[in-house]
Order: structure tokens, then sequence, then C-alpha cells
């Protein structure tokens, strides 16, 4: 099984935390951009993702910037509500959480194994009725 190392984790939650700050502060329909409620849902090996991270980054400019977006996974689900991506094309990174086997080390830190390796793909937003339903594929064996 493997485990997120703390420096790794310190930089993953690092990214999450500045992209979440991100949509706060310039997502927020504040920006003038027309974003896409989209929702969906995240499978892995036929089951619900319990928690996890959906990541959007555009591969072309809108209107002279690139907006990302960023997606938290709770209970199989994800819905941007109104602080979704633009229009356009996206390069995708999914991220599931173990959160049934997370451990603490003898210093005190968490450690939560990740589900599975980041899935990624390139879509297109909006899909139709703005719903991206999600199905990890299993990891390619070596």
């Amino acid at each position: 099984m493997k485990y997120i190392s703390r420096p790794t984790r310190i930089k993953l939650d690092g990214m999450a935390l500045a992209a979440m700050l991100w949509l706060v502060c310039c997502g927020c329909g504040g920006d003038g951009l027309s974003r896409y409620p989209v929702h969906g849902s995240v499978t892995y090996k036929d089951q619900p993702v319990a928690a996890g991270m959906i990541i959007f980054e555009p591969m072309e400019a809108a209107g002279g910037i690139a907006p990302s977006a960023y997606l938290p996974i709770k209970d199989g689900q994800d819905d941007a509500r109104q602080e979704g991506p633009t229009k356009g094309k996206y390069r995708v990174t999914v991220g599931g959480y173990d959160q049934a086997n997370e451990k603490k080390d003898k210093d005190g830190a968490l450690y939560t194994p990740s589900l599975f390796p980041d899935y990624k793909f390139e879509t297109t937003i909006p899909p139709d009725n703005n719903e991206l339903n999600i199905t990890v594929p299993p990891p390619r064996k070596k």
C-alpha cells in the first residue's frame, strides 16, 4: 500500500489550499467569467470515491486569462455549484484518499494513503447537462 510521505502530503495540502483560496478570492463570480456548475459522480472499482479532489487545468486562455478550478469529492459526488470551470478544453486530474487506512506516525503526523494513482484525462467544458461522471480505471500493471 502506498502512503503519501510527509513532504508530499504538505505539498499536496498546500496546492489544495492555494486552489481553494484562489476560488474564494477570484472564483466566486466576481471575475466576470461564465462558469459552469459541473457536477457528477466519481467511482473507482465500481465504488464511490469517499474523499478526494478534481483539478481542472485549462489548455487555452479564456478572455486573456486561464482560470483553473478545484472540486472536492465527497461521498462519491462532486459539485462545482457556480464556481466551476469556464468553457473550454481542460486537463483534469482526479485524486482519491483512502481515509479508512489513515495512520499516525510516531511523531503524530497523519498519513492518508492514495486510493489510486492520480487519474489524468482531457475534457471539454461544458459537458452535456453540466454532468461529468468519472470512472477511475484500475492502475496499469507494470
